[in-house]
């Protein structure tokens, strides 16, 4: 990755830190904990950890991911862990962190 798509991604994934992840962590519970993880960095609320991932070993470009502690199965969840979506696919990652809540609350 050039240096400038990596100061672009660096970026992104903060945003996506701070908006997306911590926002409504603290809106709820009024703090913020942001946890590391192999790869990037999560949250765990309700046993489902979302989070942001700059690639790694599974998907070797940034990715969002939705990881509940006992993965269901079902077309939504591509990956053993859960589901995951390349940022480069995703328009909104918190629409997709969302998806995957709906689906786990039914």
């Amino acid at each position: 990755m050039d240096e400038r798509s990596l100061a672009v991604t660096r970026r992104s994934l903060h945003g996506v830190a701070e908006l997306v992840l911590a926002g409504p962590q603290h809106g709820r519970g009024g703090g913020i904990r942001l946890r590391v993880v192999p790869g990037g960095f999560g949250t765990t609320v309700d046993e489902v950890n979302y989070g942001v991932s700059p690639g790694d070993d599974h998907l070797p470009e940034p990715y969002a991911y939705v990881g509940p502690w006992t993965p269901p199965t079902g077309a939504f969840w591509n990956a053993p862990f859960g589901a995951t979506r390349t940022l480069a696919e995703l328009s909104d990652v918190l629409e997709f962190f969302t998806a995957g809540r709906s689906l786990l609350d039914n």
